[in-house]
């Protein structure tokens, strides 16, 4: 067992969570108990109650033996048979080791319990060990929905604040086919941690803590955009914490003004041996590499699969970027760009490295 995973992913629950899964086992612990309490009672009133402890007693043999007809003949298995043995002993050899073993401990004690008091006693016994599963399982979804409630009204009465990014001049690029598209850079101000962005999409908000819109990427705690001319320019809303830890919140939307007086360029990448240089960061979602086969044709590959070093945390394809097993994959020779229009058909382009001089 991974003690040291266990203590992480306890550390890093929000207080709520944590007292309430507290809460939960206390609860599975005192249910537990009374169980106990009124089995050592009903016993009692029939004079067993020794007999009663001794065969509690004994469960510390039981479940071994029990444990033991399972998972030691289907580790000396391999193969799929292991599990197919698991499992039907689970329902055969199981059953019969467990109550079988209460009810010849249950003649031997003094005085005796009856087959019908070792039967009922291993019944219950088994009902307490699930106890605390029984209980985990069904407060996991009452604990989730009360987080996702309470995350929601955090982040929905955090004051807002001026924006912590300093957005940068929007570019206005031309692709090889003729459309346009628009890219900005918002650069974090220092010990601010960027949280979320919700976007807006018609008049809905949306957005979860660990995605990003299409249009948007992220660097460490910086943004950049991207999204085609054709599109609405987009809405969105970052929610960061300062360096007091305070979770504040700020609406952007590039100006229209300013994306008005954009000079266009060409979107020209840089090639090198081992990678690209394109003019304004690329979402990792919209891009994907050509490669030469040598039959002449293309393969592209897409960028869902990381490298070493690599994070989706940071998902955008900054200047320097560098493929690490470039001498194996071969020179970069396109990138194709990808984007989804609503209610039109997606808008793709090229751009092929400049043939050699």
């Amino acid at each position: 067992m991974d003690f040291a995973f266990i203590q992480h992913t306890i550390a890093v629950m929000p207080p709520f969570v944590r007292w309430a899964w507290v809460a939960v086992l206390l609860a599975c612990l005192a249910t537990m108990g009374l169980i106990q309490l009124w089995e050592h009672r009903h016993f009692a009133r029939l004079g067993k109650a020794g007999s009663w402890a001794s065969l509690r007693l004994l469960l510390l043999i039981i479940i071994p033996l029990t444990a033991g007809v399972l998972i030691i003949p289907a580790q000396a298995i391999s193969g799929p048979e292991a599990l197919a043995y698991f499992y039907g002993a689970l329902f055969t050899v199981a059953p019969l080791m467990w109550f079988g073993l209460h009810v010849l401990c249950g003649r031997w004690l003094r005085p005796a319990l009856s087959k019908g008091e070792s039967l009922f006693l291993a019944a219950s016994a088994l009902f307490t060990l699930f106890v605390p599963v029984i209980g985990l399982s069904l407060a996991q979804g009452p604990i989730f929905m009360a987080t996702r409630s309470i995350e929601a009204s955090s982040y929905q009465s955090a004051p807002r604040m001026p924006l912590a990014h300093v957005a940068g001049a929007p570019r206005r690029f031309e692709l090889p086919d003729g459309e346009v598209i628009f890219t900005q850079s918002l650069m974090a101000a220092p010990g601010i941690r960027l949280d979320r962005v919700d976007y807006k999409f018609g008049d809905l908000w949306s957005g979860q803590k660990d995605s990003l819109p299409q249009f948007l990427c992220r660097h460490g705690e910086d943004l950049h955009l991207m999204w085609p001319a054709r599109e609405p320019t987009p809405q969105f809303r970052i929610f960061w914490r300062n360096a007091a830890g305070q979770l504040v919140q700020a609406d952007h939307s590039p100006a229209a003004n300013a994306l008005a007086a954009a000079p266009a360029e060409v979107f020209a990448i840089g090639f090198r041996e081992d990678g690209i240089d394109p003019p304004a960061p690329i979402p990792r979602a919209r891009a994907s590499l050509g490669y030469l086969r040598p039959d002449g044709s293309f393969h592209f590959r897409w960028l869902d699969m990381l490298q070493p070093g690599e994070s989706f945390d940071d998902n955008c394809l900054m200047r320097g970027y560098r493929r690490v097993d470039w001498q194996r994959e071969g020179a970069i020779q396109k990138v194709a760009l990808y984007f989804t229009l609503n209610g039109q058909p997606p808008l793709r382009a090229e751009i092929e490295r400049p043939p050699a001089n």
